[in-house]
């Protein structure tokens, strides 16, 4: 277990921009929190059991992957990636 510590280390970490793992934390239970302070905290572990699962569910990665990162979080949502 290995302790992220701010936006730019959890989008280091999962290979995203700040913005799509914000997304992905309103809508997909992404584990990561706010802290009082501001910044943000995840952790390696629980990135990758939830990236395990998400791939398991059918519901994260594979297609959705370069919709999220190629194109507008807004068309991606609405399911017209392409």
């Amino acid at each position: 277990m290995a302790a992220l510590n701010g936006m730019d280390a959890i989008s280091e970490h999962y290979g995203y921009s700040a913005p799509t793992i914000l997304v992905l934390i309103r809508k997909r239970g992404f584990p990561a929190a706010k802290l009082s302070g501001g910044s943000w905290t995840s952790d390696t572990e629980l990135i990758d059991k939830w990236r395990r699962a998400q791939i398991l569910n059918g519901s994260g990665e594979g297609g959705n992957r370069d919709c999220l990162k190629n194109t507008a979080v807004a068309v991606c949502q609405g399911g017209n990636a392409g």
